[in-house]
Order: structure tokens, then sequence, then C-alpha cells
């Protein structure tokens, strides 16, 4: 829970992780909603359908109705250049979660960028980093 200037309780959105359990939740998104123990957090169809982009204004790239490359859908931001069905969660402040299923893998960043929203394209460079370090970790897909 957050609070504004004055002490007052402030409920939007958000979520405080340390960067090992934001990498487990990664883990069990790659592993179909299937946590380390073997529960069943959420079901394989509602995964994937939280990553397809459904809507016009909802797909990845440049058109009329976002002035947004990165598709949306599920608080899963799709990259416009899409590798192997990858997709990735961001933060206010350049955190992320990356997956890559079909290469088996989740990188988990914690980061402190204030000027997030003077730079519009590092969020984009950082989707492109992190797809790079996925293909270099799993070439052979």
């Amino acid at each position: 829970m957050l609070v504004d200037a004055v002490g007052e309780p402030v409920a939007f959105g958000g979520a405080k992780l340390r960067l090992r359990d934001l990498a487990r939740i990664g883990q069990m998104v790659l592993n179909g909603g299937v946590s380390m123990t073997g529960e069943r957090v959420v079901s394989q169809e509602w995964l994937a359908r939280s990553v397809t982009t459904d809507t016009a204004q909802s797909q990845p790239g440049a058109h009329d109705l976002t002035d947004y490359p990165l598709g949306y859908k599920n608080h899963w931001w799709i990259p416009v250049d899409r590798d192997d069905g990858d997709f990735t969660a961001i933060g206010i402040y350049s955190q992320f979660l990356y997956i890559n299923p079909v290469r088996k893998v989740v990188i988990a960043l914690n980061s402190a960028f204030p000027q997030y929203n003077e730079d519009p394209e590092a969020e984009l460079r950082m989707v492109t980093l992190l797809q790079a370090i996925a293909r270099h970790v799993s070439p052979g897909t």
C-alpha cells in the first residue's frame, strides 16, 4: 500500500517485490501457471489469453490508436518484434519481468530510473536488450 503526501492510503496499483520473488513469479508463468512447489496458480489457458492481444488498440506496432509501440494485455507488454512469443511486465521506474517461453528464459530486473518519463525510448531499448540476452543464453530454438 502506498501513501500520499499527507500520509493517506492510496491504492491504485503497484507491487513491491524482492527480486527473487519477482523471478519466482516469472518462473511460475514460464512453468505454465505452476509454482515451484507444484501448485497450480493460474491455468495455462488464462496465461495464453493474457499475452495474446485481441483488440486493435492493444496490438504492438505503430498505428493510429496509440502512440506507444508495445502491445498490451493484462499488465503484459508485447514487443513489436516478438521473439518466440516473449512478453514483459514493466514497472514505473524501469523494473522488468521478461519472459520468453520458447527459449525458457526469465529475466527479473529491479532498477531505479526516476527520469523514466523523460526518455520515452528507454523502455523500448531495455526490451531489445532483454531479447538479445535471451537469444544469447538460449540460442538454439
